[in-house]
């Protein structure tokens, strides 16, 4: 073969060969690659990141003698800050009579109320939470009249338990021990019963 065809070939080759390559690189069909796709669970849609929580109930005020139990109502909104652990902001308001401290005076109408910011521990169950957690924040009680009025630090201990009904709304119940300081600087003991829903915001 003369060496100028020789060369002509060689170059034609050279030029055609990465183009017919390029072409059946992408006839060949290329290999699937599998989607890797996580799931939550089911059950984290009623176990939002953010909840406020409407309650009412009794609030079981310890006085001298005698322990009186006062129509009560809370609000409080939640931040989940892990898997167990939730901040709670809240605030309450109860209503009630104290008894006279003179014999033969007239009781007096106070109001008590709270604003607290404190942490939750929650048992991440599939169709039940239940929880417990520590509070602290103020405690204020505002009497009718020449009567007392006071705003001391106050801790609180709740317990309870959160049932969803959809994916936005749960019933919640609890029982909340605070030690509300009082003007003397003793600590009374008061109980929250309460019950309520929680929505997501």
């Amino acid at each position: 073969m003369p060496l100028a065809r020789t060369i002509a070939i060689a170059i034609a080759a050279a030029l055609l060969l990465p183009a017919a390559l390029d072409a059946q690189a992408r006839r060949r069909p290329r290999p699937r690659t599998e989607r890797v796709v996580v799931y939550s669970s089911r059950h984290d849609d009623y176990w939002p990141s953010r909840r406020l929580s409407l309650l009412v109930g009794a609030l079981n005020a310890e006085q001298p003698g005698d322990d009186e139990n006062f129509p009560m109502a809370a609000l409080r909104a939640e931040w989940r800050l892990g898997r167990f652990v939730r901040s709670e902001l809240g605030a309450s308001f109860a209503l009630g009579e104290f008894d006279a401290l003179a014999p033969g005076g007239e009781d007096v109408s106070s109001t008590l109320a709270t604003a607290t910011l404190g942490v939750l521990a929650e048992m991440p169950l599939p169709l039940v939470r239940p929880y417990v957690g520590a509070a602290a924040g103020l405690f204020g009680r505002f009497d009718e009249g020449e009567g007392e009025s006071f705003v001391r630090p106050t801790i609180g201990f709740p317990v309870g338990v959160r049932l969803p009904l959809s994916s936005r709304l749960s019933l919640r119940g609890e029982a909340r021990w605070r030690f509300d300081e009082q003007e003397s600087g003793a600590s009374a003991v008061n109980v929250e019963q309460t019950a309520g829903l929680s929505f997501t915001f």
